[in-house]
């Protein structure tokens, strides 16, 4: 199963006959695209059973499916526009759930199909989503035997016969994607004892892969400070002279203040640091608090060098977004990495929904991919 089905969400908006059955159509979508929230929010705040963990669940769930649903109610359009005016529409709706404040947490957006539908394609294969929404839907008020004619393929396009049911995203050679299993581990912890402890883990799988680069999950090393770079100093020395690098996800502070940065380091052969760029709102970053993590809108393109290679690096929830990913993948990397932290979601469906969004994008830039999560 791929996101190809997501191609669906707006031909049943504009075949819905009144603007709050095209809502409703909406809301259920990106209700039923977050509905992993509901069992993983409670795990993540450790809450139990009680008024607080219903609070958290409508505002996270209901909250943030409905504030998205709201560009397809405002641009939904009775019947006579024109083609021309159906396509900014189409193209207005995925501006809004794709840029702050609605892209903050704009996921699940039907455009993620093009990755599955139009592989190898880059930005033509957007393109080419929004013309087949614009065309069907001008097909729909029209002349509806043409859009039968044109919607009954499109829709055994979309379920069987799409490239992606074929092809597979490339795995880069040389590169090792390390999935790790410490449970519990929050950004932004200070605690001191569980990254000594990671670390003589980690340390044991770096000095077991024989890849030449090797990417560790998000946050496993903690807090990133002298000390920290002193511990790790063995195995970036080692990686060095190997001609090797690493990549370890940790929290940097940010000076002056009390809130930090989330970022995956680059260590060994090369020496970087590449940031979130969109921390999860409320609980990793929080404008009216002194504390939490830095966001990074439009600043930083995600994107790191390591020897002669342009890559790609996707943070924590990245995947589920649609601007940082593209503001990434239009930069041509050579090689897309995407690390997580998803042990309070181990059990539901957005881990595989992250990697499933990551997947589209390798296929729609044909860029190999290198995924790595802790759970």
């Amino acid at each position: 199963m791929n996101l190809a089905p997501f191609f669906l969400l707006p031909v049943l908006w504009f075949l819905s006959p009144s603007r709050f059955t095209a809502a409703l159509a909406a809301a259920a979508f990106y209700l039923s695209a977050s509905y992993g929230i509901v069992a993983s929010a409670p795990i993540y705040f450790s809450l139990g059973a009680g008024i607080d963990t219903l609070c958290y669940l409508l505002f996270f769930w209901v909250g943030t499916a409905l504030t998205l649903t709201l560009p397809w109610l405002l641009f939904w359009a009775r019947p006579g526009s024109g083609f021309r005016s159906k396509l900014l529409r189409l193209a207005a709706i995925f501006f809004s759930i794709s840029v702050p404040p609605l892209g903050l947490w704009g996921w699940g957006s039907a455009l993620l199909c093009a990755g599955y539908l139009f592989p190898y394609t880059r930005e033509a294969g957007i393109a080419c989503a929004l013309l087949a929404w614009a065309v069907l839907w001008h097909c729909w008020e029209t002349r509806r035997p043409t859009f039968f004619a044109l919607l009954v393929p499109a829709l055994f396009y979309v379920a069987f016969m799409s490239p992606s049911q074929r092809l597979e995203v490339k795995t880069p050679r040389e590169w090792d994607g390390v999935y790790t299993s410490f449970g519990k581990l929050y950004s932004g912890s200070d605690d001191s004892i569980g990254p000594y402890w990671r670390y003589q883990v980690l340390s044991i799988i770096l000095k077991n892969s024989k890849a030449r680069y090797v990417v560790l999950p998000e946050t496993v090393a903690g807090w990133w400070g002298m000390t920290t770079e002193i511990l790790w100093s063995g195995e970036t020395m080692a990686f060095e002279e190997q001609g090797r690098t690493f990549f370890v996800g940790a929290e940097t502070t940010k000076l002056g203040t009390k809130k930090y940065y989330n970022v995956v380091q680059v260590r060994g052969k090369n020496h970087n640091t590449v940031a979130q760029r969109y921390p999860v709102p409320y609980s990793m970053w929080n404008p009216l608090s002194e504390t939490g993590a830095v966001a990074d809108w439009f600043g930083e393109t995600g994107i790191v060098t390591v020897d002669d290679l342009s890559v790609g690096v996707l943070v924590c929830y990245e995947p589920y977004l649609y601007l940082p990913c593209l503001q990434t993948m239009i930069r041509r990397p050579d090689v897309l990495v995407a690390v997580s932290n998803s042990w309070w979601s181990r059990t539901t469906n957005l881990p595989l929904i992250s990697d499933k969004c990551a997947k589209s994008w390798a296929l729609l830039y044909d860029v190999p991919l290198v995924l790595s999560k802790n759970i």
